[in-house]
């Protein structure tokens, strides 16, 4: 319904739409190389709080945690909240932290709280009996990988901790934070580097930028910038590309040099007459 009513909004009926409240570096590249137009919404739906983003030393832990039980319990509205690591269990090979086993540190050493966890390899009907608790307020804090980034809306879960963040995207890091602020009330989101990373100035400065910036489209042009498009025509994912007379760091430039070409393919005859020529 919603695609017909579209197309009779407009005469010239797109041959593809593409939709997403996380843009990535490969979208907005589309969108600089002119093969996509873009419409942005930027308002929020009505009473949405803009969600609260902090970057939090490892150091700082154990009072992240403190402060969240210590709201869940305050909370007159039975606040609730997501906690995410990277790993499922926990692996010789790295100090990565990992549901299985931050669920039972976390059960011993807050045992007033209802926790529980959940993952990918559990079965679809267990995973759907637990959002299905978790939201009936069962539980007042759900463990959980990234399994939770998609299709959940929970409104009265105001909070969210992700550890290890530094092993998630930044598309995936705030795919995951668009999990909360679904009510009115307001909600703040950490992201809490590793152990063995806490020092790393590259790692500090990624994860500030992104508590720093709300907008996916603010996130997805700093990962670009960061990261690179790969090839627009050949196999690379990730890099920056080989321009001969421009820079993918001239963002800004790109986009007015793109509007420019448009405006003068639609409005100068001459146009045809170069473009034949270069092909010949």
């Amino acid at each position: 319904e919603q695609r017909k009513y579209l197309k009779t909004k407009t005469k010239n009926t797109p041959h593809y739409l593409t939709m997403t409240a996380t843009p990535i570096p490969r979208s907005l590249t589309e969108i600089f190389f002119g093969n996509l137009d873009v419409s942005e919404i930027k308002e929020k739906p009505a009473d949405r709080k803009e969600i609260k983003t902090y970057y939090t030393p490892y150091t700082k832990r154990n009072d992240c945690f403190d402060w969240i039980v210590k709201k869940v319990k305050d909370s007159k509205y039975k606040e609730q909240a997501f906690v995410i690591y990277p790993l499922i269990e926990e692996s010789e090979k790295t100090t990565v932290k990992s549901v299985l086993n931050e669920f039972n540190a976390l059960q011993e050493k807050y045992p007033d709280m209802k926790i529980a966890f959940m993952h990918g390899k559990l079965k679809p009907k267990d995973k759907e009996q637990i959002l299905n608790d978790f939201r009936n307020k069962q539980y007042n804090i759900l463990i959980s990988t990234t399994v939770i980034e998609v299709g959940i809306d929970i409104p009265d879960v105001t909070m969210m901790v992700i550890e290890n963040a530094e092993r998630f995207g930044l598309a995936q890091l705030h795919q995951l934070r668009g999990r909360i602020g679904r009510n009115d009330m307001q909600s703040y989101c950490y992201v809490i580097p590793g152990q063995e990373t806490m020092e790393d100035p590259d790692v500090k400065e990624r994860l500030q930028y992104f508590a720093a910036h709300p907008s996916g489209f603010e996130v997805a042009d700093y990962d670009l910038q960061r990261r690179g498009p790969g090839e627009v025509y050949g196999t690379r994912q990730s890099g920056i590309p080989n321009f001969k007379v421009a820079s993918i760091h001239d963002l800004d430039t790109l986009k007015k040099a793109r509007k420019v070409a448009r405006e003068l393919i639609m409005t100068d005859n001459s146009v045809d007459d170069i473009l034949e020529n270069l092909f010949r």
